[in-house]
């Protein structure tokens, strides 16, 4: 195939990548508070903070990571208080990370079909959305450190500190990865003048610094640059507390034959679609919901919302179908009152399909444990391959050479990265992290020119996929996208996800979790405090500021044992509180007395003495503490705590 037609033909494998990716992901969102974890509320409450007006570091605490909570306000900037800008912010620089995977892999190839693989596989493993700048700014960074290779020019020489210095203000060990990913590649560029390349390189951290130097002078005039690192030593630390790293171990114990079919599925509920009359409001329907057994609701056109009917007796149904407040339902038979579900398949295929190894071989522990040690040995395995290639291969010893520059600096930072991202806790989490280095170097490996290699490479890429799937849910994953019904549904999934998405105040599109706890009380919070007024939570839950639309006091989204604990820290703790209206205190019933309040013991003598217990809100695990001599108009009928905004 010409050249130019396969280039042509790896950017449109890389844009089909980064398309199937997004809906891939964003098809999935919904559910649990939009399927956003806990973690990414706290970038999420940070931007609320921003879009208000106030500004990390000067205004409330951000170490480390700016640039994450400036976009994500950007995000809500543009798009409004609502989950869609975030979800279309993450999954988008995701897609894009996976396309330019696929597009990388192709330059160190020179052929379309490992970069699929790469890209495909990448987009199962699923790195978590908050996780989003891991994969693009790697991506980024070793495209732009290519075509510094490809022709070293000043100008492409300038891209490389720019880069570093946006990893950098998205997180600050980003600089470390991106930093030795530039130098490697000028050295190796400028190897036959060690003087020369040095030279480069001290001129690419100088620049990095230079691109930096708004940044640092605003830290110096919100507080001090000191001040600021020190804080932001102080959470790394405080953080490397909360886990601890332990090397997986596989589970190599067998029970029952190594290959039989899966039990069968139970069969899946009906799903029916109900009409509800315009004037029913969003309590009257939940109300309905629970009385009729209708759960996981979405809304789709109008007032027109779809369920799974979980009761599916004749007598519920009938009640449903004649309720005044439903003015069309669609999915039952109106005549005997039932609905029915496809029977289960017992086809030779349908048991095929259902075939899988024994247990302990697919379990998630083995998983994380294969994937781990395949990633961790991938570095080291790439460079025994280039290095044997260049011994046994004297004919392509030159073509080898010019390689160098755009391999060697991905293998070394691969072998960083495995350091610094995957030998931490939560290893499963971290895995997907590493995807794109990852993903350039099995790509390589795969075009091995000698047989027996391709073929080991291949065996283990084998297995890999089918422990990405077990870890990466793919299966449910795409059964909720649409992907296996075809287009049509995906489109249909991708509009009904945005609607859920663009609901504003985003409390609203918390559909399937109207009664969960938390949701609940975000829902309190927000009935019963008025707009302006400030909240304290004392525990690890952002997602509470984000749904209940009220600011942080005190200036911490998130209380990390271990940070923020000196008594300067928490007087100016303190001070952020006494500067705004906070008539609640929530705090984590199960840690506070154990772990906050020994931690930052002023902050609890002054919750102490301000603020008077009011009881526990059980089902969420947080205890209430009303400022005292705050009056309170009314006691909210859900929750039977005090409402109605309090005055002083």
């Amino acid at each position: 195939m010409p050249e130019a037609a396969r280039v042509r033909a790896a950017s449109a494998a890389a844009v089909l990548v980064a398309v199937l990716s997004f809906f891939y992901r964003f098809n999935a969102l919904g559910g649990a508070f939009g399927g956003f974890g806990n973690d990414h509320f706290i970038h999420l409450s940070r931007a609320r903070q921003i879009v208000a007006g106030e500004l990390p570091f000067r205004d409330f605490s951000d170490p480390g990571a700016p640039l994450t909570s400036l976009t994500s306000a950007l995000a809500q900037w543009l798009f409004g208080y609502s989950l869609i800008g975030e979800a279309i912010l993450s999954v988008g620089a995701l897609s894009i990370g996976a396309g330019l995977t696929c597009w990388l892999a192709f330059r160190i190839t020179g052929r379309v079909w490992p970069g699929l693989v790469v890209g495909l596989l990448q987009i199962a493993i699923a790195p978590r959305l908050y996780n989003y700048p891991k994969i693009l700014l790697t991506a980024a960074g070793i495209l732009i450190a290519w075509r510094y290779v490809d022709r070293p020019s000043p100008a492409r020489l300038y891209a490389l500190p720019a880069i570093i210095a946006v990893g950098f203000l998205f997180r600050h060990d980003y600089a470390i990865y991106l930093g030795t990913l530039a130098a490697a590649t000028v050295l190796l560029v400028h190897r036959r003048d060690v003087t020369a390349g040095a030279r480069l390189v001290a001129q690419v951290a100088l620049l990095s610094l230079l691109a930096l130097a708004p940044f640092l002078l605003f830290l110096q005039a919100s507080g001090g640059v000191v001040r600021y690192f020190t804080q932001s030593a102080q959470f790394a630390r405080a953080d490397s507390r909360r886990t601890s790293f332990t090397f997986p171990v596989f589970d190599v114990h067998v029970s029952g034959p190594l290959l039989a079919p899966a039990p069968e599925a139970p069969a899946a509920r009906a799903r029916v679609n109900v009409r509800w009359n315009a004037g029913v409001t969003a309590d009257e329907r939940s109300t309905l919901e629970h009385k009729y057994s209708l759960v996981r609701g979405e809304a789709r056109e109008g007032t027109t919302w779809t369920y799974e009917l979980a009761d599916t007796s004749p007598g519920n149904i009938e009640a449903l179908v004649r309720d005044a407040n439903v003015l069309d339902t669609h999915g039952v038979n109106r005549s005997s009152y039932t609905a029915s579900n496809a029977p289960p398949d017992r086809s030779w295929r349908a048991t095929l399909a259902r075939l899988q190894p024994a247990q302990a071989l697919t379990s998630g522990g083995n998983a994380v444990a294969w994937l781990y040690y395949v990633l961790v040995s991938l570095p080291g395995v790439t460079a025994w391959a280039w290095i044997m290639r260049y011994r046994s291969d004297i004919s392509n010893r030159e073509q080898l050479e010019t390689l160098s520059p755009y391999l060697w600096p991905v293998i070394i930072t691969m072998a960083l990265l495995a350091v610094g991202f995957l030998s931490r806790g939560t290893t499963e989490a971290r895995l997907a992290d590493v995807a794109v280095p990852a993903g350039i170097l099995t790509a390589w490996l795969l075009i091995s020119p000698r047989f027996p290699a391709r073929i080991a490479v291949a065996a283990v890429l084998l297995v890999s996929t089918w422990e990405i799937g077990v870890l990466g849910a793919v299966r449910s994953t795409a059964d909720r996208s649409g992907f296996l019904d075809g287009a049509t549904a995906i489109a249909d999934r991708a509009s009904r996800v945005a609607r859920t998405l663009s609901a504003s105040p985003p409390i609203q599109s918390l559909v399937d979790d109207a009664n969960t706890p938390t949701a609940r009380l975000a829902r309190w919070v927000s009935r019963c405090t008025a707009p302006g007024d400030r909240l304290l939570v004392i525990g690890n839950m952002p997602e509470l500021y984000f749904f209940s639309g009220r600011l942080a006091a005190g200036g911490h989204v998130w209380f990390v044992p271990g940070y923020g604990t000196t008594q300067e820290a928490q007087e100016e703790t303190l001070s952020r509180v006494r500067a705004h209206h906070v008539p609640l205190v929530i705090a984590d019933a199960e840690r506070y007395d154990t772990e906050y309040a020994p931690e930052f013991p002023i902050v609890g003598h002054y919750i102490a003495a301000e603020y008077e217990p009011v009881g526990l809100f059980p089902p969420a695990g947080v205890t209430m503490r009303l400022r005292r001599g705050a009056q309170w108009t009314a006691i909210d009928a859900d929750t039977g705590l005090p409402c109605g905004a309090a005055t002083q």
